[in-house]
Parts: structure tokens; sequence; C-alpha cells
């Protein structure tokens, strides 16, 4: 199951949202993606407790595109922003821990595609998009050495389920 939608508020919500990011990152510059890619940012796991309307709007969109996509409800979500350079890349994984993972582009930067490894799927992010799919996928975004540009600002979320 890979399930996309644009979000309808997306424009609504940037600005609140970029700012989120960059607020967020001044609190912890380093990030944790580490292994995950040295040069990219992740801010710790509580999203659900940041604050702002545009939160607030983008948590109640997750919920409502898991629900609707997986004909389930929502047990447990967590949430983080990232940020990734077009010239780092984030290696082959997976969210095991999770039933289903849903990424939200704020920003789609200019690093290359999301690919689903096992499925020889590559989908193109763009500003507004969501992207749901199980946890147990594999997948990764490779770097483009040459580029130069925005980074790659993202929302993910992590989301374990119970049947309605």
């Amino acid at each position: 199951m890979i399930s996309e939608e644009v979000w309808e508020h997306a424009k609504q919500h940037d600005q609140e949202l970029r700012a989120v990011v960059a607020r967020e990152r001044e609190k912890d510059p380093e990030g944790h993606l580490g292994v995950m890619s040295p040069g990219g940012w992740s801010s710790p796991k509580t999203l659900l407790k940041w604050e702002g309307d545009a939160i607030a709007a983008l948590v109640g969109f997750a919920y409502r595109m898991i629900r609707e996509a997986t004909e389930q409800e929502v047990e447990t979500l967590s949430g983080w922003a990232i940020a990734l350079p077009a010239d780092e890349s984030i290696g082959p994984h997976d969210h095991h821990q999770a039933d289903v993972v849903l990424i939200y582009y704020l920003e789609p930067g200019v690093s290359a595609p999301l690919e689903f490894v096992d499925r020889d799927i590559q989908l193109e992010p763009r500003a507004g998009l969501a992207v749901l799919f199980r946890g147990d996928v594999v997948h990764r975004v490779q770097a483009k050495p040459d580029s130069v540009g925005k980074d790659r600002l993202a929302f993910v979320f992590n989301a374990t389920l119970r049947d309605m």
C-alpha cells in the first residue's frame, strides 16, 4: 500500500511550519539523523507536543489521511521534522516499529526521489504532498552530489493502528 495526497491547506500553513522547523533547529542544531545522514538534521520525535495552529492542523491531517487510507483507527502516533541537503542521502531503512509511515513534504528541495527499494517505485516529492506506506517497506533517498539549493524539509509520522 502506497497512498499519496496533497494537503489542501498546505499553502495556508507553510510559513508557520517553516518557522517551527527553524525554531526546532535552533534548539538542537546537531539533530538526530547521525548515522542515517551525517549532514542531515532531524528533530526529536516530539512533534505532537509542539505548539501552533499549523502543527495542530498538520497532525489532524495526518490522523485523517491514515484513518481514511487504512480504514483503521490510529492507536499511537509519533512525529518529527527532518532537513536533508541535496548532497546527502538517507540509506535504506524501514520503520518496523510502525504499522504505517506518513511523510509530508513541506519543501521538496533539490534532493532525489523517495525510493521504495524492494518495489522499484520512485516518488518525486513536491510541496504539500503526503505519502503513506506500510512501516515494513524499505525506502531511501539517494544523494545528488553536484546539486546545491534548498534543503528538503519534511515531517515524518509513525503510526500504530487498531481496528475500528
